[in-house]
C-alpha cells in the first residue's frame, strides 16, 4: 500500500474513532438526563399529591408530644419503617380513614419498638376527638395552626396522610389505608 493509503486508512480510524466516543458521550448524557427527568417527574407527582416525594430525607425537626416528651430529628433518623400520620382538625376525610389507617399501621407493626407518631394540625378543642383516638396507639404531636413545624418539614399539604420512614427517608407516603397497601416498595436487596 502506498503512503496515501496508509494515510487515508489512519485517518478513518481516527474519525471512526472519534465518532466512537462522542456516541458514548451522547448515549452517557442521555441516560444522565433520563434519570434527571424521572426523579424530576416523581418529585413534581409527590407535589401534586400534597405528599413527600419516595427517597425524600426529612430535615430536623423538634416537637413535644401530649406525654410532654420530645420527638426529634434523632428519633426520626433512627426509626426503621415509622409511620408517622398527618391529619387536620377540620378534616372530615381524617376522621373516616382513621380506623383503617390505624388498622394498617398496628398490622404493620410487627413488633416494632417505636410507637407510631401521630399529628394533628389545627385548633385543639376542634381535632380533639382525633387526639383521643390516636393517643391509645401512638405518641400524639399537636400542632396549632398557622405554626406547623412537623407538617412542614414532611411537606404534607393533604389531609390524612401517612408517612413511612428508614433512617429519616420517605419509603412510602398515602392519603388511605389503599394508597399505601398498593405502594408498598419491595426493600430486599
Amino acid at each position: 500500500m502506498t503512503t496515501y493509503a496508509w494515510a487515508a486508512v489512519l485517518l478513518a480510524l481516527v474519525v471512526a474513532a472519534a465518532a466512537l466516543m462522542v456516541a458514548l458521550a451522547l448515549a452517557t448524557r442521555v441516560r444522565q438526563l433520563a434519570v434527571q427527568v424521572t426523579r424530576l417527574t416523581q418529585h413534581r407527582a409527590a407535589e401534586a399529591t400534597g405528599l413527600p416525594a419516595t427517597g425524600f430525607t426529612v430535615p430536623p425537626v423538634t416537637a413535644i408530644d401530649l406525654d410532654g416528651d420530645p420527638v426529634t430529628g434523632a428519633d426520626l433518623a433512627g426509626a426503621d419503617d415509622l409511620p408517622v400520620l398527618f391529619f387536620s382538625a377540620t378534616c372530615s376525610s381524617c376522621r373516616t380513614e382513621l380506623p383503617k389507617l390505624r388498622d394498617l399501621v398496628l398490622a404493620d407493626s410487627d413488633g416494632r419498638a417505636q410507637r407510631p407518631l401521630v399529628v394533628v394540625s389545627g385548633d385543639r378543642a376542634q381535632g380533639a376527638d382525633l387526639v383521643d383516638q390516636c393517643r391509645s396507639f401512638a405518641r400524639v404531636v399537636v400542632e396549632d395552626a398557622p405554626e406547623t413545624p412537623v407538617t412542614r418539614a414532611f411537606k404534607v399539604r393533604g389531609f390524612p396522610a401517612v408517612v413511612y420512614l428508614s433512617g429519616g427517608v420517605v419509603r412510602r407516603a398515602g392519603h388511605t389505608a389503599g394508597d399505601l397497601r398498593v405502594a408498598v416498595p419491595s426493600t430486599a436487596t
